[in-house]
């Protein structure tokens, strides 16, 4: 019998809270349809986690109750009366980001947490967060999180929810897609529009100031920042980097261990077209960088000899 942390169960009901949503999505109960769709994510995500090992789908309790991680494990523990216990949506996310750096990133994970805590409104509270609430305000995060879920653990769309609705699922993906494009279109036509304008007034002189302040940006409290040209004024813009680690390399360099890092990119800004852009989809469209290089000195300098040879 497979545990319930394990990959399989995980997958067959994300398959079936997937199937409940889309049904209630074709009946018209819009109050539903967000709700199961919050549910299949979460046990989508938890899916990709156990794939990996069931252990990261385990609540890890305190010191004394671990029994839900024990089990993951594949220990054999007794019944202490509360049964299982799995990580909530926001640890999931968050391990998901870090399970699939290159994809996971923050916008991402903002999405899948508002849906998530939408979710516990309906089912904890007396407020009615369902009520009104426009689809293209939640899907597109939730169906691109659902389009790299599935890449990530080898299943397509047909796998998910059969071949008879694959198709309306896809085309729901590649409308997410269209979007993420004619929203990054949208903000390079306004940071055009702006810099014309300032150009037009101020000359060189505009695209020496957007620069002086990029400079500024980058100081130690700012660890994570990195210039770039923008791709609509071509000043330097703010390219902030998150923390998730895509590559990782070590080598010596005279007496010191430095780290070549990989880091996943989330978002870009910049003062002189006020042009920001979030999230790798958004960085792609644009041509912008999507990960960032940076060698890591912790200046770890090797022991010196004991003088006891």
């Amino acid at each position: 019998m497979p545990h319930p942390f394990d990959f399989d169960p995980l997958w067959s009901k994300a398959q079936l809270f997937m199937e409940r949503g889309l049904e209630a999505r074709a009946a018209g109960r819009e109050d539903e349809w967000p709700l199961w769709a919050s549910l299949a994510a979460e046990l989508l995500g938890k899916a990709a986690l156990a794939k990996r090992h069931p252990v990261l789908v385990a609540h890890p309790g305190d010191e004394h109750q671990a029994m839900s991680l024990l089990s993951a494990a594949g220990v054999a523990v007794a019944d202490d009366g509360q049964g299982l216990q799995s990580i909530p949506m926001k640890t999931v996310v968050s391990r998901l980001g870090k399970a699939i750096p290159a994809e996971f990133d923050d916008r991402i994970q903002k999405d899948l947490k508002f849906i998530a805590g939408l979710r516990n409104e309906e089912l904890h509270s007396g407020a009615l967060p369902y009520t009104g609430l426009k689809e293209s305000s939640w899907a597109p995060g939730f169906w691109r999180a659902i389009d790299i879920l599935l890449r990530d653990i080898g299943k397509s769309v047909d796998d998910f929810v059969g071949p008879e609705i694959g198709s309306v699922v896809n085309d729901f993906i590649e409308s997410t897609k269209k979007e993420i494009a004619a929203e990054v279109h949208r903000r390079t036509g306004l940071a055009s529009h702006a810099w014309a304008k300032k150009a037009e007034a101020h000359g060189d002189e505009e695209k020496l100031r957007a620069s002086n302040r990029a400079q500024a940006w980058l100081t130690p409290r700012k660890p994570n920042i990195t210039l770039h040209d923008c791709p609509v004024c071509c000043c330097s813009g703010e390219l902030t980097r998150g923390w998730a680690i895509l590559s990782e390399s070590r080598r010596i360099l005279q007496d010191r261990v430095v780290y070549d890092h990989r880091y996943r990119a989330e978002r870009f800004r910049c003062s002189g077209c006020e042009l920001e852009l979030e999230g790798t989809a958004q960085l792609a469209k644009a041509h912008l960088p999507v990960d960032v290089a940076v060698t890591d000195d912790f200046s770890q300098e090797w022991e010196p000899d004991y003088g006891n040879d």
